[in-house]
């Protein structure tokens, strides 16, 4: 097993454990790293149980996040992965059974329903739906050896989870309850110049809670690094030579237009950027043959400018996918649909390093970006979508780079 160099700040939290433990606080602050420790040396390890429960967001958060990778479960202390008879997911160490699911839809409950478990880990407990909570604690009512460790970053003050748990037990100085806040500083192999790298990949509200750990709420507009002094240009210059260009496609309804971007890729001082070098919006939406008729000119009128072969459309309209492949023009997908919160730090930072440009043609997404706002009422980070403003035009572009998520982080 690797060697783990610990701050005393974080040994104490990895050997003072009881019923719930909770770990908030800023990326790379070693409180994953601090909680999976806790929860498999000195709990899972030790205990007399031989089922537990480990749960994320999605099934691939979990995965990603705790599972594998350098600092996953996995590598740090073993163990194999299985799937058991009904498909579920766990790991065997020890002797012991470690199932892992995902938790962010109203049935993700279901998954766990009759289970029977000595103790849980969830990971991002914020992004976990309330039922799926609910049930969990539930699971291991029979334990003799109960506990519960749970991480996140720092969400909106409101967040239900602090109101019925994580602030609500302090108060209540609940028996058994250990609460620990995190900063980068807490993880003692963080180097200065690392953490000033880490610091450029946020900004706004997402460098505070990101990187300074606070719980702070979206307020008013959201791409407030867009400059459109900057980042909208008549051409593209001369010297940016486009790599290969992606489509991404958002598909309207009754209340939504449909829209296509036409995103171009090139290198600028060494990091990967984007120009977004033509879009089609169409408020109308005549039907299927109109929008998959407009699919088609779009593609046939970008393809001479560059390399075009790749083109990611809504995924939740699947027909119109297959429709759109079966013209044989371009290689069309469903779109990734990664976390719409992400999809807009990705577009924030690049606004902000000056890598993500828009040709001044593109009247609807300059106009879309102008007027995002976030929404007042979630206790998420979610865009204002009541028809007040252009969404269909943000999608859309995001569809054509989620893709490159990582790459472009």
């Amino acid at each position: 097993m690797k060697k783990l160099p610990f701050s005393t700040k974080v040994q104490e939290t990895i050997t003072n454990t009881g019923f719930l433990n909770v770990w908030e606080g800023s990326v790379r602050s070693s409180k994953t790293l601090a909680s999976l420790t806790a929860w498999a040396l000195l709990y899972v390890a030790q205990s007399p149980e031989g089922v537990f429960l480990m749960s994320g967001a999605t099934l691939g958060s979990i995965s990603r996040n705790c599972i594998t990778g350098d600092f996953g479960f996995l590598n740090l202390f073993g163990g194999e992965q299985r799937t058991d008879t009904d498909g579920s997911k766990f790991i065997e160490w020890l002797g012991k059974r470690l199932y892992y699911v995902g938790s962010d839809n109203i049935r993700s409950f279901q998954k766990i329903r009759g289970m029977s478990i000595g103790g849980w880990y969830a990971d991002e407990i914020d992004l976990h739906h309330e039922a799926f909570i609910v049930e969990a604690f539930n699971r291991s009512l029979a334990s003799t050896d109960r506990k519960n460790f749970w991480t996140l970053n720092p969400n909106v003050p409101s967040h239900p989870i602090y109101k019925n748990y994580i602030d609500k037990y302090l108060e209540e100085s609940v028996p058994g309850y250990h609460y620990h806040h995190f900063t980068l500083d807490d993880n003692p192999s963080m180097t200065a110049e690392r953490k000033a790298e880490i610091a450029t990949q946020y900004s706004g509200i997402f460098y505070r809670r990101f990187i300074l750990g606070e719980r702070v709420r979206a307020e008013g507009s959201i791409y407030t690094s867009f400059d459109p002094k900057r980042h909208v240009l008549k051409a593209i210059p001369e010297d940016w030579r486009i790599l290969f260009a992606e489509i991404g496609g958002d598909i309207g309804g009754n209340k939504s237009a449909t829209d296509y971007i036409c995103t171009g890729y090139f290198w600028k001082n060494n990091r990967l950027c984007c120009v977004v070098m033509d879009e089609l919006y169409d408020k109308d939406n005549l039907g299927t043959e109109a929008i998959l008729n407009e699919f088609k000119q779009f593609v046939l009128r970008n393809k001479p400018k560059c390399t075009l072969s790749e083109a990611y459309l809504d995924s939740a309209e699947q027909l119109i996918i297959k429709s759109a492949k079966n013209l044989g023009i371009i290689n069309v997908h469903g779109s990734k649909k990664i976390a719409i919160v992400d999809r807009i730090r990705l577009v924030h930072l690049m606004f902000s390093q000056d890598r993500l440009f828009i040709l001044s043609q593109c009247k609807d997404l300059i106009e879309a970006i102008e007027n995002a706002v976030w929404d007042a009422k979630s206790n998420n980070e979610q865009r204002l979508d009541d028809g007040s403003t252009k969404i269909d035009p943000l999608d859309a572009m995001e569809y054509s780079i989620e893709r490159r998520y990582k790459e472009l982080i």
